[in-house]
């Protein structure tokens, strides 16, 4: 880009813009007048930065299309008059006729329209008005050659060609240290990381003046929170807070902040109480601003997974994104959403789809899911590919839950995704995900063998809701309660399911907390002669446990009913509900409780005199069964060492690419 002193940056996208202030004001609108407040609303969302630049005049006229697509007419004219403008930029020609005669003649006012909306938008103290005047400034004080060098500019961004453009860091000695540090990273290959962290930080940044220590200290007090090395993060983070305070960098004591604020949520055994102090009361302006901090997303990732209460990060992202402004001199309303509530909304857009889901509303997490899928069709934000694998992996998790286990593994591994995964971070986080989908399937079938690969491929795989507790979770306190009751121990079982139904209210975790009082009905009724208290139970949970899309919990439930029916001695009842019950462990493929309920249902067949129900409910039960001995005998499922080598070679193009 082609930049003089504190004017305004001239490239490839800024004269596309420039254009587009030509169409409005010399343009005729044709009757589609709202069309102009439209695309007046898309030049300031573009210099406001809110949407990112495009990186080549495709993805802009993409963007003018999607934008444009209510008015047919003004969107053919804009992009044949962008066609035939950028084609002019052959020479100086097309540049100079923007520059010289397009531009005065928008500021004079010189247009065919009758009303005075253009001139009153480029008014000097106008918003436009500024802009346009400080690009034509900026552009008669360029020399010759460097106005050669903008129309260079102009048309490698116009043929997307990046390697055209002058880029400062292509040509000097830090951008070399810069790249070699970011590629290291991003391969996870943390000695070299280390050693080019240094390397780079030896040099001084293209632009500036002094030694920037401190952000050097700032990126390996990083460096080590990233590799666990708490201790050595802090130490690092000490000495950087230290030189900021003495040169006056509020930029550098803002991200201290926040690495502050990290390192007191990932390292429990410290308690420093210097999170936040140093810029806290800047928070609130930058909110005012419009930008939304990521730290504010990240804390609630980290809360979900150590098992906070899940509406309460519902509400903390809600209320970060619907925070009040102050209002400005002109009328608008006090509350108001983020200035650009697409790109705000986009960020945490996956985390809330994936609390959703663990709340039990998956029609709201697949809102969220399709949001962050329309914004790769529009303008995606920085970090679009973690966060469209994010999405991929919560939708995942939910077709897994559902029993379409074909569905999940087919989604994860998409050439789109497979695409997405460009550094190691994102290759665990994709890897967490196939192993999590892989280990539900095995779990429900019983398959022992892969159960054991899956445990040496990823140790500590387990339910994608799990928690990083100090304590045993909800979901294992259930664990253990089903266990004893598989062992015939029902009053040894009530201690764990009583902690499991108290730790998932608590945590409003409310699929496990109502899986947990189907247990609990389940015991009531067989085992403690409690039958009516059972039946209460499993009413207040049946609506919600019939609108689960969860196969096995709502299997569970139809169990634990046909359970309480019998002993009330309501065979009809007990009946009806183990069909229901074989239909949803098959289902999902859970073989060894669909043995279990077919036989209880033969038997009540049996004893009903349904012959021809009971002949067919044998047959069934003996291909039940030699499933469920086929499962514990058979050898690793072939699909894992598939996958395996999908891994492998994902990790190798993530650290042996350049």
């Amino acid at each position: 880009m082609v930049q003089f002193g504190c004017q305004q940056t001239l490239d490839g996208h800024v004269i596309a813009l420039l254009l587009l202030v030509t169409f409005v004001c010399l343009a005729p609108s044709d009757g589609e007048t709202h069309a102009r407040r439209v695309l007046l609303l898309f030049l300031v969302r573009a210099l406001e930065c809110i949407d990112c630049a495009p990186p080549h005049l495709a993805a802009l006229e993409a963007r003018l299309r999607a934008v444009l697509h209510a008015y047919p007419t003004t969107r053919e004219k804009l992009l044949t008059y962008l066609h035939m403008s950028f084609a002019a930029l052959e020479s100086m020609d097309g540049l100079t006729d923007l520059m010289h005669a397009k531009l005065p003649d928008c500021l004079d006012g010189l247009h065919d329209e009758a009303d005075a909306m253009c001139p009153m938008l480029l008014d000097r103290r106008s918003y436009l008005g500024l802009f346009v005047r400080r690009a034509r400034l900026s552009y008669e004080m360029l020399l010759d050659h460097e106005r050669t060098e903008l129309v260079a500019l102009c048309r490698a961004w116009r043929d997307g060609r990046e390697s055209a453009l002058i880029d400062e860091w292509q040509v000097q000695a830090p951008a070399r240290a810069f790249r070699q540090w970011r590629e290291s990273e991003r391969r996870g290959d943390y000695t070299a990381t280390k050693n080019d962290l240094r390397a780079f930080f030896d040099y001084t940044l293209p632009g500036c003046d002094q030694e920037l220590h401190q952000h050097a200290l700032l990126n390996l007090a990083r460096f080590h929170m990233h590799t666990e090395g708490w201790d050595a993060a802090r130490t690092a983070l000490d000495e950087a807070i230290l030189l900021a305070r003495t040169v006056g960098d509020a930029e550098c004591m803002r991200a201290c902040d926040r690495l502050l604020d990290q390192l007191s949520v990932l390292d429990p055994v410290a308690h420093d109480d210097r999170g936040g102090v140093l810029t806290q009361p800047e928070a609130p302006d930058t909110l005012k601003c419009g930008a939304y901090a990521p730290l504010t997303l990240w804390k609630a990732e980290q809360d979900r997974l150590r098992g906070r209460p899940l509406l309460a990060i519902v509400h903390s992202l809600y209320d970060t994104i619907w925070a009040p402004r102050a209002p400005f001199a002109r009328m608008e309303p006090t509350w108001e959403p983020r200035p650009s509530i697409e790109r705000c909304a986009a960020c945490p857009s996956a985390v809330l789809a994936r609390v959703w889901l663990q709340l039990g509303e998956p029609r709201l997490a697949e809102a969220y899911m399709a949001h962050v899928e329309r914004l790769g069709h529009m303008a995606p934000p920085a970090g679009y590919d973690a966060l469209a694998l994010d999405a991929c992996a919560t939708g995942a998790y939910r077709d897994a839950e559902r029993g379409a286990y074909a569905a999940a593994i087919a989604a994860l591994v998409a050439p789109a995704q497979l695409e997405r995964i460009t550094s190691q971070a994102l290759c665990k986080e994709w890897q967490a995900a196939v192993w999590r989908v892989l280990w539900l399937r095995a779990r429900r079938q019983g398959h022992v063998s892969t159960l054991r690969r899956l445990a040496a491929l990823c140790p500590g795989v387990g339910e994608w809701h799990a928690t990083l507790t100090p304590g045993p979770s909800a979901a294992e306190w259930l664990a253990e309660a089903q266990s004893m009751r598989d062992a015939q121990q029902p009053h040894q079982c009530l201690d764990p399911l009583m902690k499991a139904i108290a730790a998932s209210g608590a945590q409003q975790l409310y699929p496990l907390h109502r899986t947990g009082l189907v247990q609990l009905a389940e015991v009531q009724a067989l085992a403690l002669a409690m039958s009516t208290e059972a039946k209460a139970v499993l009413a207040q949970v049946r609506p919600q446990a019939l609108a689960d899309e969860n196969g096995e919990r709502r299997a569970m439930f139809y169990m634990a009913e046909a359970k309480q029916a019998l002993a009330s001695r309501d065979v009809t009842h007990a009946r009806r509900s183990l069909a229901c019950a074989s239909a949803d462990w098959a289902r999902v493929e859970a073989w060894s409780a669909q043995a279990t309920s077919v036989y209880l249902e033969r038997a009540l067949a049996q004893h009903a005199g349904d012959d021809a129900a009971y002949a067919k409910l044998c047959d069934e039960h003996d291909r039940v069964a030699a499933r469920v001995r086929d499962a514990e005998t058979a050898p690793c499922d072939p699909l894992v060492a598939q996958v395996e080598r999908l891994v492998r070679r994902l990790s190798e193009r993530c650290t042996g690419s350049a």
